[in-house]
């Protein structure tokens, strides 16, 4: 895409984070491609810098302005976290859902979705704490794959075990009519060096914010 049509949509268009729903083992969050004329200092958070262009909202969303629609695409996989205090190993499942802009032909959007997934995987940079993986999954977004509308992100705990994983976990089980295959090779084992108990709001828009310090 031409570097003045970039230009133009980041003037534009802004990457607002949401917390659109929180459960005792589950966290889903909404990173969505917006034009925002206005901002409420109060309930945002707006990035600077390298990361103008993103906004943080501060408040779990009540319903209101949400786009309701189902996800065009989804795909699954999943990662081994340990707790540095405990040494306990959780699997956790992280489910992405994406919206393409209309615009975006129907042929291109598994492959495009396959590619934003591989590189946000990849093994030799793949973020090693929640706070990377959502700013990830968000320049990615802003910089690279313009063409996504929106994407989700459900992160849910499945087992707490004593043991390490024996072998990377494939998602190609899980995997059902209208997701983006997920192979193995692309789902080497992640160890994260540390997690929270599913993560809060506060968590969330305080490690972001210093994020962008």
């Amino acid at each position: 895409m031409p570097s003045s049509t970039m230009d133009t949509m980041y003037k534009d268009e802004q990457i607002v984070m949401t917390t659109k729903n929180k459960t005792e083992k589950s966290t889903t969050i909404a990173m969505e491609r917006r034009r925002v004329d206005s901002v409420d200092a109060n309930k945002v958070h707006i990035a600077g810098g390298n990361h103008t262009g993103i906004i943080i909202n501060k408040q779990i969303t009540n319903g209101a302005d949400v786009d309701h629609s189902a996800p065009q695409l989804s795909l699954e996989f999943k990662v081994f976290l340990i707790n540095a205090t405990t040494q306990k190993h959780m699997l956790e499942s992280r489910q992405l859902r994406f919206w393409f802009k209309d615009e975006f032909p129907i042929s291109d959007r598994a492959k495009y979705a396959q590619e934003f997934f591989k590189e946000l995987v990849s093994p030799t940079e793949f973020p090693r704490d929640y706070v990377g993986f959502i700013m990830k999954i968000m320049k990615l977004m802003q910089v690279r794959y313009v063409y996504l509308r929106k994407v989700e992100i459900e992160l849910r705990q499945l087992e707490e075990t004593d043991r390490p994983p024996e072998r990377p976990m494939s998602a190609d089980d899980a995997a059902h009519a209208g997701r983006v295959e997920a192979t193995e090779e692309k789902l080497l084992e992640m160890i994260e060096s540390s997690y929270p108990n599913p993560l809060t709001l506060q968590d969330i828009s305080r490690q972001i914010a210093q994020y962008f310090i």
